[in-house]
């Protein structure tokens, strides 16, 4: 498993630059983030083809996660969605390829290691809650080096409404990486492309830091639902 979360305090002052000026250290576990996303050149199946092949897609998921190699997997509100693999890369392609909706096209797949900085992954078992989580992504489209007051601004990113931090996730291969935060239960998402108000100026927030306003990262916010607890938060 990963290392437990830190003080959020720390983590909001520390975060980003952990994220992207820090090679986390090889005692790290390496997971596997598969980010689905809806296949807009996907064949023009019949509903009762498309309902057997999503049928089968979570078949498989049950399977592989009875198997322990699906650690956590769920829906973005705005489609797609996402499996973590506790497997290598090798391995998860392999994994991926055995769901029928992957076969048939319907999702487009991207595979991408990560390592946790603060939080962790933790399989819920049989009994659990379905949640919201906000996921923030940041990819950098420029050296690191072009990063640094873009650091610096994170820190002004604090405020007394913004949602609680519960993981920091690393993607050693980019610099990038997600800050995955915790939804409150009486803000929930009436529609697929709602966002809660806090969210809405959290967002509008990040695109004003010089580092994404000049396109030196790439930064997109989007609402997930998994099991309470798939990120170790207390």
């Amino acid at each position: 498993m990963c290392f437990k979360k830190v003080i959020i305090t720390l983590l909001l002052l520390l975060g980003f630059t952990l994220s992207y000026a820090q090679t986390p250290t090889s005692t790290l576990q390496t997971y596997q983030f598969v980010f689905l996303s809806r296949n807009a050149k996907a064949p023009n199946y019949a509903q009762n083809v498309k309902d057997s092949l999503m049928k089968g897609h979570f078949s498989n998921m049950e399977r592989l996660a009875k198997a322990e190699k699906l650690l956590v997997a769920g829906p973005f509100y705005d489609g797609g969605g996402i499996f973590i693999f506790g497997t290598s890369g090798a391995e998860t392609q392999a994994l991926t390829a055995t769901d029928p909706a992957i076969n048939g096209q319907l999702f487009n797949v991207e595979i991408v290691p990560f390592q946790c900085l603060a939080g962790g992954i933790c399989p819920v078992g049989k009994e659990y809650t379905m949640t919201s989580y906000g996921i923030v992504r940041f990819e950098p489209t420029q050296a690191l080096k072009a990063q640094e007051k873009l650091i610096d601004e994170w820190t002004k990113l604090q405020d007394d409404d913004m949602p609680e931090m519960v993981a920091t996730l690393y993607f050693p291969e980019s610099g990038g990486g997600l800050y995955i935060f915790a939804l409150p239960q009486e803000a929930p998402l009436q529609t697929p492309d709602a966002m809660p108000a806090f969210m809405k100026r959290y967002e509008s927030k990040l695109n004003r830091l010089n580092g994404v306003a000049n396109g030196a990262m790439q930064v997109s916010i989007r609402n997930l639902y998994v099991a309470n607890g798939s990120f170790c938060e207390d």
